[in-house]
């Protein structure tokens, strides 16, 4: 029924008149404070208003309670709590006051660890496997993922038979979290070729050479029965040997003579 001014008759006896009386009725709409919501957040995501999260059409000038003094209706994941945040419409008497809640949760994003790296010395086959989660810095979550340029077991690298390089440690975050990673870099220096354990006898040539053939050498005529003549220039040509590998010996000059017989 509509709320105004209802008017009581009482119809008089004549001569009397009739007499009235107003009842006037007011009637008054109970607050709507919506429907109940929820919201789930990252630790990192900006504030929320949770007004906006209250379905139906909610009454504006309400008030909020919960685990956190909100700014308004402004919750900051960041610096306040997860928890059931309630949002109350005072009700105009004989209205009750009503209200209506909306969830937050809060998520925080994973850790997988800072960066690392390690170096395995040039001994191949002899270091030992190496867990490259000991190598993440900070507190890493544990129930992450490695990839790599090979497959690892767990977290052991070895470095025997298995490739250098980057290696992502990855932790899958909790939505609407992200996933996180962190890299360990992996370094196997090759080993040296190995010494020679004894050393190599070194082997001598010698080289003969051929004597030198001078065009300038000149026929010595051969007189029977007197001394021989030789004019300077038909003078014979000496070629010394080169030094014998044993120093002890000397060469002994070997002298060519061209004869002409007469």
């Amino acid at each position: 029924m509509l709320a105004g001014v209802y008017t009581y008759t009482v119809t008089g006896a004549a001569p009397c008149p009739s007499e009235s009386a107003n009842v006037t009725v007011v009637v008054n709409t109970p607050p709507d404070p919506g429907t109940d919501g929820s919201i789930t957040l990252c630790s990192t995501d900006a504030p929320a208003d949770l007004f906006t999260l209250l379905g139906g059409t909610p009454d504006a000038g309400g008030a909020w309670s919960g685990p956190s003094t909100l700014t308004g209706s402004s919750f900051d994941p960041g610096s306040m709590l997860a928890g059931v945040y309630t949002y109350t419409v005072t009700g105009a008497a004989p209205c009750p006051s009503e209200s209506a809640n909306v969830t937050v949760v809060v998520n925080t994003p994973p850790d997988p660890g800072t960066d690392g790296s390690i170096t395995f010395a040039p001994r191949r086959g002899t270091d030992a496997p190496a867990d490259l989660f000991t190598l993440l810095g900070g507190t890493p979550d544990t129930g992450g993922a490695w990839s790599g340029p090979s497959t690892l077991t767990g977290s052991s690298f070895d470095p025997g038979s298995m490739l250098a390089g980057v290696y992502t440690y990855t932790v899958t975050g909790a939505a609407p979290c992200p996933s996180e990673s962190a890299n360990v870099t992996v370094v196997v220096n090759t080993p040296p070729d190995p010494a020679p354990t004894a050393a190599s006898p070194l082997r001598h040539r010698r080289t003969r050479r051929s004597l030198p053939h001078s065009s300038a050498a000149r026929p010595i005529p051969v007189v029977h029965g007197a001394a021989r003549a030789r004019s300077p220039a038909a003078a014979s040509t000496r070629v010394a040997c080169s030094q014998p590998s044993n120093p002890t010996r000397r060469p002994v000059p070997r002298r060519v003579r061209t004869r002409v017989r007469t």
